[in-house]
């Protein structure tokens, strides 16, 4: 039975929801936004509503499901989609397959000439501008198309990042009859793409004139310090813009956080059109033991993970870990300063660092080694260890600047390892001060060796309380569940917003500050 088939009446209907983004965990991740593709359709089907997700037809997503033994086939369910950028005409060419363990479809987006993803590597990929801009100008094309002409349109697109934010703007000029609210998510302001105005006209020979609100509409274009900017596309024509914590959706709006996006953020919020929904985990990171079971196995498990890490195996020593990617923005230049002044009070504590980035920064910190404060590393890979580190390790360390929601302290907590936090965007909105973790205010390396200390007098002195805190957070709810049915209200309110009267009208310009 379809969904629609069970509605209670209009207000209440399941949703038709369409997801346009790179990337969706299994098939293709370089990045958090995959488990967010993955996650949320899951919790949406689990409530009863209707989900699709359009994701690149990359060489590796397309063999996933050829060797994980799920159907694809080439997709009849939409006629190709005829795109032109410069003097070539392409066709789309997209082959369906589903999630592992759900009926959430999956759609694999490329050229029929297999021109711009299949060949190519993930999103990651050091290419040039232009390539990259008629990739995802071609991808936005076809689901923007797609999400038009079908017989049954969906009521809400759901696009992710400056890859798909082109798809709320073509809705809103190409296909503006057709009343789709679009909800655009924001997952890290600082990465963007855009070309100049005069390689956008000779790939796309669209011109202000004949496109209203491509350029500069009102404040409502592409155009951004000089280049048509994919990120901009989204956050100014969507009706509704998100993303993923409430504080990060705060501090968007400061420079600082939101950079030169901050004033058209604090104006989208004062129209209404901000929110800031946490991820949810993924079900494959929840542990499956009972709280009980991994408290038990909890000594073993720690001097395995120190073994592993080539540690002293000592029980009364602190093991933290830190699992985020290698790089300034996740906090490692307070590192050396704050295990310096621990190492010289005489903390009994061990580091071991599972992750890849910066060979600089890494060696760097490995400097910091020593019989008294040893520290490790070992490359974070596939490995089937990945588990062990929070169910073995005492403490989590994520000393971010800045972290839009983060999924570690999520994990870290669901298997009784608290986490340490600075306190910035889906940290401060996950953790609470010896509640559920550790929290330091100011971005400095005293303030976070305080918090170490802390937390080690805590583990050490007071083992009754420290058992108390694993147990609390083991307790907390991490699933996708509420964010879901947060996203759902957030779909209904986009539809009365695409069914205002005056949702085209000309607006005030976006203010320049």
């Amino acid at each position: 039975m379809k969904p629609q088939a069970v509605a209670q009446g209009k207000g209440n209907r399941p949703l038709r929801i369409l997801f346009a983004a790179a990337e969706c965990h299994p098939f293709e991740k370089s990045s958090g936004i995959a488990d967010v593709t993955s996650g949320l359709p899951r919790e949406l089907a689990a409530l009863g509503h209707e989900v699709e997700i359009f994701i690149p037809l990359y060489l590796k997503a397309l063999l996933y499901p050829v060797l994980h033994d799920l159907p694809i086939y080439r997709a009849r369910d939409f006629p190709p989609v005829k795109v032109r950028l410069g003097p070539y005409l392409y066709r789309s060419r997209i082959y369906s397959t589903r999630l592992p363990d759900s009926t959430v479809k999956v759609h694999l987006v490329d050229a029929d000439t297999f021109q711009y993803f299949t060949a190519k590597s993930a999103l990651a990929s050091h290419r040039s501008l232009e390539d990259t801009f008629s990739r995802f100008a071609f991808f936005s094309k076809v689901i923007a198309t797609i999400a038009a002409r079908r017989r049954e349109r969906p009521d809400v697109v759901h696009a992710h990042d400056w890859p798909a934010g082109l798809v709320p703007l073509l809705l809103t000029t190409q296909f503006y009859w057709t009343g789709i609210a679009s909800v655009f998510t924001v997952h890290n302001v600082r990465q963007s793409e855009g070309v100049s105005p005069e390689v956008f006209y000779r790939l796309t020979r669209q011109r202000e004139s004949r496109h209203p609100g491509l350029y500069g509409w009102a404040g409502r274009g592409l155009l951004h310090e000089g280049r048509m900017d994919l990120l901009k596309a989204g956050l100014v024509r969507a009706d509704v813009v998100t993303t993923v914590s409430p504080s990060h959706a705060e501090e968007l709006q400061r420079e600082e956080y939101g950079g030169s996006y901050a004033p058209t953020l604090r104006w989208i919020a004062a129209q209404g059109g901000l929110r800031g929904i946490l991820n949810g985990l993924d079900p494959s990171w929840l542990p499956a033991r009972s709280p009980a079971e991994l408290l038990a196995d909890r000594p073993t498990n720690k001097a395995e993970l120190q073994r592993l890490f080539d540690l002293p195996v000592d029980p009364t020593a602190l093991l933290a870990i830190m699992t985020s990617r290698l790089t300034a923005s996740k906090g490692y230049p307070l590192l050396p300063e704050a295990l310096g002044r621990l190492r010289r009070e005489g903390y009994n504590i061990q580091l071991g660092i599972a992750s890849e980035g910066e060979n600089g920064l890494l060696e760097h910190l490995l400097d910091q080694d020593s019989p008294q404060l040893p520290v490790r590393h070992r490359p974070w890979g596939d490995e089937p260890w990945h588990r062990l580190l929070y169910s073995g390790a005492d403490l989590l360390l994520m000393p971010s600047h800045e972290e839009p929601c983060g999924l570690g302290q999520l994990a870290a907590q669901a298997y009784g390892t608290p986490p340490l936090v600075h306190a910035t965007g889906g940290l401060r909105d996950t953790v609470g001060d010896e509640e559920t973790g550790f929290v330091f205010h100011r971005y400095h390396a005293w303030d976070f060796a305080d918090a170490i200390a802390r937390a080690h007098r805590l583990f050490r002195e007071e083992p009754a309380a420290w058992r108390a805190l694993q147990e609390r957070i083991m307790g907390l709810d991490h699933s996708w569940r509420a964010s879901a049915q947060e996203y759902v209200e957030l779909y209904r309110l986009a539809q009365r917003r695409a069914a205002r009267a005056d949702r085209y009208a000309p607006l005030p310009p976006v203010p320049v500050e």
